[in-house]
């Protein structure tokens, strides 16, 4: 088999199947994000993080099984991870 090269590689994918859709918003965010998670489970463990892996401080609202708000503590710039625990039905 020939060597491919960068080009040569597809760029999208026709079989794509996902659990569960997560939507985050808004986007930029200022002092809090809200976090969908449609057909998750309750109790979803969220942890936001900035670039070096340090833990953002944030309080979590969890407004039922599907929905979250994350407050920050401080107003924050920058570019962040979010990381949930999250299992779906």
């Amino acid at each position: 088999m020939p060597a491919q090269s960068l080009f040569d590689l597809p760029l999208s994918v026709n079989n794509f199947s996902a659990e569960g859709v997560i939507k985050i918003y808004p986007n930029p965010a200022h002092s809090y994000i809200n976090v969908i998670a449609e057909d998750a489970n309750e109790n979803i463990a969220w942890r936001v993080f900035d670039m070096t892996g340090r833990d953002i401080p944030v309080s979590v609202n969890q407004n039922g099984g599907e929905q979250s708000t994350l407050y920050f503590k401080n107003e924050l710039s920058g570019v962040f991870h979010l990381q949930g625990n999250v299992s779906f039905r």
